[in-house]
């Protein structure tokens, strides 16, 4: 098995999560698809679940506080 994405295609696929906006999120997909090799794509949906959203909830949490 080929070492984790790291070596490859994981910072262009971090890049591109981390600049993803509502306008551009097919467009990001389609680039995500083609840059995991397919035997990454459970990586990628732990990746998204487990470390991107944590941390919308905790700035949205934080977001909540300061407003408070």
């Amino acid at each position: 098995m080929r070492a984790l994405a790291g070596t490859c295609c994981l910072p262009q696929v971090h890049f591109m999560v981390n600049n993803l906006t509502a306008s551009d999120v097919a467009d990001r997909a389609a680039q995500i698809q083609k840059a995991i090799w397919p035997e990454f794509k459970d990586w990628f949906a732990n990746y998204l679940v487990v470390k991107r959203a944590a941390q919308v909830r905790c700035l949205l949490q934080n977001r909540n506080c300061i407003a408070c």
